[in-house]
């Protein structure tokens, strides 16, 4: 009965670390690499860009003096690559651990509610077995 407890708690803490593992984002496409637990994205290029300044002069009309104005221009200056890896678990992955292990901590508590309705003898099984491995040797 108490080896019953003790599982049905120890059941009940590996299904709160199942939930709380990590699992990759869904929103993003993964792919397993060769390395064993590790996923990684397809790589994503964005381009950055740098304000440049550039100075037009503006001629002198009938009413107007000559002006000059800053004009800035967006100019790419480079590119980033960006690859996501990972090692948490698929979604799938984590719902089927939670799973299975609501289906045996459901069996551990099933099993406990029987053992409580059963009537039980008392029986002393440490002594034979003591005296077996104390006892005289042969």
């Amino acid at each position: 009965m108490d080896l019953l407890i003790f599982l049905e708690n120890q059941l009940a803490d590996v299904l709160s670390a199942v939930g709380s593992m990590p699992a990759q984002n869904p929103a993003e496409s993964w792919a397993a690499t060769s390395e064993r637990g590790i996923s990684r994205t397809p790589e994503k290029t964005k381009i950055t860009t740098a304000k440049v300044a550039d100075f037009r002069a503006i001629p002198v009309g009938d009413a107007f003096p000559a002006e000059v104005r800053e004009v800035t221009k967006d100019v790419q200056s480079g590119t980033w690559t960006t690859v996501l890896l990972t090692g948490a678990v698929t979604p799938d992955r984590r719902a089927g651990l939670q799973r299975r292990t609501r289906e045996v901590l459901e069996a551990v508590q099933r099993a406990r509610i029987e053992a409580n309705q059963m009537a039980v003898l008392d029986q002393h099984i440490a002594a034979p077995v003591l005296d077996h491995i104390f006892g005289p040797v042969e």
